[in-house]
C-alpha cells in the first residue's frame, strides 16, 4: 500500500475560496434575476388584467365585467326584494360630431359626458361604457322615481354645459326598474324600448318604461 499525504498550499485555498465565492455570487444573481422576473411578469398581468376590466376611454369598468356584476345585483334584488333601477343612455346626433369635427373630438365629448355621469351618481351606483356612444348605469336600492329624477338631472347638466367645440351636448336617456320574477335582460330590453322612444320624440329627454309596458315621456326637445 501507497500513501500519499499532501498538504494544500495557499493558492489552493485562495482558489477554493474564489470558487465558492463565485458560486454563491452566481446564486445571489440568479435569485434576483427571478424575483425581478416575477415581479414585472406580475406587473404586466395586473396591466392586461386592469385593461381588460377598464374601458380605455373612459376609465369606466368594461361591459364584460358589468354583466357579471350587473347579474349579481339583480339576483341580489330578487333574493331580498330591492329595489333595482336602470338608466341607459347616449349622446345625440354623435355621428355628426365625428363627421363634422373628427373623432378626436368625439372621443373628447365621450370623456366629457362621461365625467360628468361619474360626478353625479352615488358610489354605490355601477357605470359602464355600453358601446360607442352609449352608457349604461344600474342604481342599486332605487326606485323608479328617483332613477328619474337623476338621469333628468344628468341631462339637464349635460344640455346647460356649453362645449368650446361642438357646443351644447344633448342626451336620450331610458329609464326602466326592475320587477319581481323579471331577469336581468328583461329589464335592459324594456329599458332600451324606453331609449330608442327618447329618440323617436326628439331627443334630449327621459323616457321611463313602467311595469304596464307604456312609456312617459318629460323633458325637452333641443336638437333635432
Amino acid at each position: 500500500y501507497l500513501m500519499v499525504e499532501q498538504a494544500s498550499s495557499a493558492d489552493e485555498g485562495k482558489l477554493q475560496q474564489t470558487l465558492w465565492g463565485n458560486l454563491l455570487l452566481s446564486g445571489v444573481v440568479t435569485l434576483g434575476i427571478l424575483v425581478i422576473a416575477n415581479l414585472t411578469l406580475g406587473r404586466y398581468q395586473r396591466r392586461i388584467e386592469q385593461m381588460a376590466a377598464t374601458d380605455k376611454l373612459t376609465g369606466m369598468i368594461s361591459r364584460q365585467v358589468f354583466e357579471t356584476t350587473f347579474e349579481h345585483l339583480v339576483a341580489q334584488a330578487r333574493r331580498q326584494q330591492q329595489n333595482v333601477s336602470v338608466i341607459l343612455f347616449d349622446i345625440d346626433l354623435f355621428k355628426q360630431v365625428n363627421d363634422h369635427f373628427g373623432h378626436n373630438v368625439g372621443d373628447m365629448v365621450i370623456r366629457k359626458v362621461a365625467q360628468t355621469m361619474l360626478a353625479t351618481v352615488r358610489q354605490s351606483d355601477v357605470v359602464c361604457r355600453w358601446g360607442g356612444e352609449e352608457f349604461l348605469i344600474v342604481l342599486p336600492g332605487c326606485k323608479l322615481a328617483a332613477a328619474q329624477e337623476l338621469a333628468e338631472r344628468i341631462r339637464r347638466t349635460m344640455a346647460c354645459e356649453q362645449d368650446a367645440v361642438v357646443g351644447t351636448i344633448t342626451l336620450a336617456l331610458g329609464v326602466g326598474a326592475w320587477q319581481p320574477g323579471e331577469c336581468s335582460s328583461t329589464l335592459l330590453r324594456r329599458t332600451d324600448q324606453a331609449l330608442y322612444r327618447a329618440k323617436a320624440l326628439g331627443r334630449n329627454r327621459v323616457v321611463v318604461a313602467p311595469a304596464a309596458h307604456r312609456t312617459v315621456s318629460v323633458g325637452s326637445n333641443a336638437r333635432a
